[in-house]
């Protein structure tokens, strides 16, 4: 063999040094076979040598194609870049070069975010489940029914959470495969994408047709839990506005010649501040079987707090919404406190015939004061963050970077002030 056509091979061999043993045995036949055909064929040796590319942009070519298939037939993230490596080895032209690499810029970063995605929705999974569990058997104790409901959820939020990862990892696959068909294109090779082997094919028929079942009975047993257990019935009655079942009813008189100030916390009971017909101070409280609290008079201070008892899964997120039971706050006629603080995380808070130095508070409950009945006048200052201001059914409020803002000065000592972060606030004053 001549030493040109030997030094050929050599260099090729070295270029295609990385991939596997039989793919480069199979590129250097292909061109010992070529070199053999042509020189039988009666062509010179230059003229064969000036017709094909360098041994190394040759490997380059035979790598791209190689991890073209093999990336086809396992997309994953070692292989797609592998194929993007290789891709940017073999382009020539400045245009082809700036059009992939805006490609890969866009369609690695869609990857990449479909697979970590599916990574942290896995591990969301897991840590879902067993913070669920963990609760079940530490605020429950002796309630199995209790015990029984967290456990269902649990699972059922974990194999949604597993089948949302699969997803994205079958969509970043798919993407992958797509991707690397559009760079072959874009290299002006007339390739498709590969097909899977019969056995690949079979393998992927019994992981989707094991994989979706599996995650919809694990689903449905959870669902099954959490319903027989009555925590899917509390949850459809918190976000439907529906009365709790099984509350208890707390009432707590206090002598108002004992009392300044009142400050109420619920997280998402709802709060009513009104005038009563008695001579006491009353705090008539709806209780719930997921909600604690304590009420005494500090100082000359009536206090009331609420809070969860851990009876609740996934309370962070229920107390977002009003769960229709209600704290009513009565204060005697004719009788004035220094002030009045009503603070309430997701409740509604009303105010009724009040006119005090009351400041109410929520966090994405309403806000109602109703003084419609009431002749004494004081000033009044309203924020809402995110939502509306409605004075007498007509819209009012300034923009400010707090959100909408209306106030109305009387110069009076007594001051309502109502700040809701994303609720609406509602008045209702004297025409």
């Amino acid at each position: 063999m001549d030493e040109r056509i030997t030094a050929f091979i050599e260099d090729l061999k070295k270029y295609l040094k990385g991939l596997p043993e039989e793919e480069i045995q199979e590129a250097v036949s292909y061109y010992e076979e070529y070199f053999s055909d042509a020189l039988d064929a009666g062509k010179d040796l230059d003229t064969i040598l000036n017709h094909l590319d360098s041994p190394q942009k040759i490997a380059a070519m035979v790598k791209t194609e190689a991890s073209i298939i093999r990336t086809q037939k396992n997309p994953g993230l070692r292989n797609y870049a592998s194929v993007l490596r290789n891709a940017f080895n073999i382009v020539t032209t400045p245009l082809t070069f700036l059009l992939l690499a805006v490609f890969v810029i866009a369609s690695f970063s869609i990857v990449v975010s479909f697979f970590v995605i599916s990574l942290c929705a896995f591990a969301g999974a897991l840590i879902f489940f067993f913070i669920i569990i963990n609760q079940a058997f530490t605020a429950f104790n002796q309630d199995v029914m209790g015990i029984v409901g967290a456990i269902g959820l649990g699972i059922l939020g974990a194999g949604f959470l597993l089948a949302l990862s699969y997803v994205f990892f079958k969509l970043g696959r798919l993407l992958i495969r797509v991707s690397v068909w559009l760079v072959r294109k874009m290299m002006g090779k007339p390739g498709r994408i590969v097909p899977e082997t019969e056995r690949e094919q079979n393998t992927v028929k019994r992981i989707w047709s094991h994989a979706l079942p599996v995650f919809a009975v694990i689903m449905f047993i959870g669902l099954i839990m959490l319903s027989v257990s009555g925590l899917l019935l509390k949850y459809w009655m918190i976000f439907n506005s529906m009365k709790p079942l099984g509350m208890e009813v707390h009432t707590m008189e206090f002598d108002p010649a004992q009392v300044d100030k009142i400050s109420a916390v619920t997280t998402h009971t709802n709060i009513k501040l009104v005038r009563g017909s008695g001579d006491k101070i009353s705090l008539s409280y709806e209780q719930t079987d997921w909600l604690e609290y304590e009420a005494e008079l500090n100082g000359r201070e009536i206090c009331f707090n609420e809070k969860s008892n851990g009876r609740l899964p996934l309370f962070q997120l229920t107390q977002l919404h009003e769960n229709s039971a209600v704290l009513t706050i009565s204060i005697p006629e004719n009788f004035s406190l220094q002030s009045i603080d009503a603070e309430s995380y997701g409740g509604i808070i009303y105010i009724e015939n009040l006119v005090e130095n009351i400041e109410a508070s929520t966090m994405s409950g309403k806000i109602y004061l109703d003084n419609k009945n009431v002749k004494e006048d004081c000033s009044l200052r309203v924020t809402a963050g995110a939502g509306t201001i409605e004075v007498n059914g007509k819209k009012e409020g300034q923009e400010t970077d707090k959100g909408l803002e209306f106030s109305r000065n009387t110069g009076d000592e007594k001051t309502i002030e109502l700040t809701s972060a994303r609720g609406g606030i509602f008045i209702t004053w004297p025409q």
